[in-house]
């Protein structure tokens, strides 16, 4: 993330088909042109950081980055994977509106305060709000710099929002610089709204830091939403893994004696038993076997000890 800006071109604000779009896919759109304009031209990005970014799910990242390619927004390869498994990122070649034409206006979105604003999605702005202030920086910008007005139906009309109104609401009541300072001047009158000066966000590293550490922090936490949603899915098939085999003891064990076991200091013997689908097939025919008369209860010890013997069954 550097400190620069990238443009928001008059006819994107002004084309139907983009108006249409939800904030969520007009906000990744917008992340595309700012990568393709930091880079340069043709760059590479997984889906998952668009969504850590974004605060968004993949499958949304996934479904916006279809339509958009679709709707000939972007050209991009998606991401596959190499010989070794290892996912690749997506390679985007072109992105609609990335370079303005010669003598068409547009605006200068900051990216840092951008970048900012779309950090605080989920705690302070929701997307509505965010893709709000891209609008209303767009008009400001392209009326001056410093003032810009129209009526409230002809401000929803231009956003796609609804509830633009309150969009802005938000974006001025829930975020304040250290001066006391608001993002922008903003006036609610009867019929229509009034729009002041923008004030960017100061780019620091610190700043930067911070932002690209949350969104590491993120995609920790897809991941770990991803690769539980593919073990639940192979769950489903009858597929065993190593974290299943103490719960299915504990499942097993009280059905016999109608309470919990305490075993779980012996977790780790249990899993390096062996193949989790053969010790789960283990743990089934001892709880299927009687009980010796001198032993009460199905012990995790007495199984681990035994194991041998239940897979030779």
């Amino acid at each position: 993330m550097e400190n620069s800006w990238f443009p928001i071109a008059k006819g994107m604000i002004h084309d139907e088909a983009f108006r249409n779009l939800t904030s969520t896919e007009k906000l990744y759109f917008w992340e595309v042109i700012s990568e393709f304009n930091m880079s340069g031209g043709e760059f590479y990005k997984s889906d998952i950081w668009f969504a850590a970014t974004l605060n968004l799910s993949l499958e949304k990242i996934r479904k916006a980055r279809a339509k958009l390619a679709k709707m000939e927004y972007i050209s991009m390869i998606p991401g596959t994977q190499d010989k070794r498994g290892r996912k690749l990122a997506t390679t985007y070649k072109g992105v609609k509106w990335a370079d303005v034409p010669e003598g068409e206006q547009f605006s200068k979105m900051d990216r840092t305060t951008f970048n900012t604003m779309v950090s605080y999605i989920g705690s302070k702005f929701t997307h509505d709000d965010v893709a709000c202030f891209v609008y209303i920086a767009h008009m400001i910008w392209t009326k001056g710099g410093v003032f810009a007005s129209m009526t409230k139906s002809e401000f929803v009309g231009v956003t796609g929002i609804p509830k633009s109104v309150n969009c802005a609401w938000n974006l001025v009541k829930n975020f304040e610089f250290q001066g006391g300072d608001r993002l922008f001047g903003f006036n609610d009158r009867y019929r229509s709204v009034e729009f002041k000066k923008i004030n960017t966000v100061l780019y620091t590293p610190e700043r930067i830091a911070r932002i690209e550490n949350d969104i590491e922090q993120r995609i920790d936490v897809l991941r770990l939403k991803s690769e539980k949603k593919v073990r639940d899915k192979l769950r489903q098939e009858g597929h065993v893994f190593s974290e299943d085999l103490y719960p299915l003891y504990e499942r097993l064990y009280k059905e016999k004696h109608n309470n919990t076991p305490d075993y779980s200091w012996k977790e780790k013997e249990l899993i390096a038993l062996g193949e989790p689908a053969e010790v789960a097939t283990a743990l089934r025919i001892y709880f299927d076997s009687g009980l010796p008369s001198n032993r009460k209860t199905y012990t995790l010890a007495s199984f681990i000890q035994g194991y041998k013997k239940y897979t030779d069954k």
